[in-house]
């Protein structure tokens, strides 16, 4: 199983482990998968789309409030509103990349995986078109 670590707040819904960070699985039947480092149970978070662009519309409207004051200040000094969207893109990645372990400890749900693991083989035939089950 390939993971990747990510700066995610962790809960896991079978053991209660917490962390704040998480292994993400990267295989592709169980993309968006989460794996517990304490018990090895696989979950994910509940409504990510929903949740991630909630998070996403909050840090672009701190974007853009931080663009108009940077630009407010920045005018007179430098005579030009050039620099202000520049300074806001810089602020506004470095405060999404603090913020996502606080959000996702908010936002997220855990919920844990109730599908059955896939079987690797078999061998009762289930392959060929039958029902799977030994005769």
């Amino acid at each position: 199983m390939v993971t990747k670590e990510e700066r995610v707040h962790f809960r896991c819904p079978s053991c209660g482990h917490q962390a704040a960070r998480a292994l993400k699985v990267r295989d592709a039947e169980r993309k968006g998968f989460y794996l517990c480092t304490q018990c090895g149970s696989q979950s994910k978070p509940e409504g990510y789309f929903l949740r991630t662009l909630l998070y996403t519309f909050g840090i672009g409207m701190l974007g853009v409030g931080i663009m108009f004051g940077v630009d407010k200040l920045a005018r007179p000094v430098l005579g030009s509103s050039l620099f202000a969207p520049l300074l806001a893109i810089a602020l506004v990645s470095a405060l999404a990349l603090v913020l996502r372990p606080v959000a996702t400890r908010w936002l997220w749900r855990w919920i844990a995986d109730d599908r059955p693991p896939k079987q690797q083989g078999g061998g009762d035939g289930a392959g060929l078109g039958g029902s799977g089950v030994a005769r």
